[in-house]
């Protein structure tokens, strides 16, 4: 019953996230019982993610470029209007120098009449993992949600 709530139900819907820590859970367990129903877990998780992957793309359910290109320019547009409220009211952006980088790979300051080292630029990035089910139907999952909220203890 655990293996299939990990795999069906959370690994469904996180599957990079429950891989990763069953792996990490895997390495601290002292149990090989428990190594060996986690690495069964992994196991299915990497194959049914490795069936996902080969199924080909729709082209048909891809949005077309124009509209990938507007909804990027819209995005862009709100990233930068929520910087600049933020900005307002933040206590930081108010004291720090900001300093626009029109072009190059790094940036370097003057300061009590030299200039300092040279910072290299680099990205940062975060992100989250959606529930799958969130994505692929919302609808659905909304149902699912709501039918898991009625049942009661017993109920099949």
């Amino acid at each position: 019953m655990l293996h299939a709530l990990l795999v069906h139900e959370i690994g469904y819907d996180y599957p990079g996230s429950t891989v990763a820590s069953c792996k990490a859970a895997a390495e601290t367990c002292i149990s090989e019982e428990a190594k060996a129903f986690l690495a069964r877990v992994v196991d299915s998780l990497e194959q049914i993610g490795a069936a996902f992957s080969d199924l080909p793309r729709l082209k048909e359910l891809s949005p077309p470029l124009k509209l990938r290109r507007q909804f990027a320019l819209a995005r862009a547009k709100q990233m930068s209007d929520s910087v600049e409220q933020a900005s307002k009211k933040s206590v930081w952006r108010q004291i720090a120098t900001q300093i626009p980088i029109k072009a190059g790979r790094g940036t370097f300051n003057y300061r009590d009449a030299s200039y300092g080292p040279s910072v290299q630029m680099s990205s940062i990035s975060h992100s989250i993992e959606m529930p799958r089910r969130e994505i692929f139907d919302p609808v659905g999952n909304a149902i699912r949600l709501w039918e898991f909220r009625l049942a009661k203890r017993g109920e099949e």
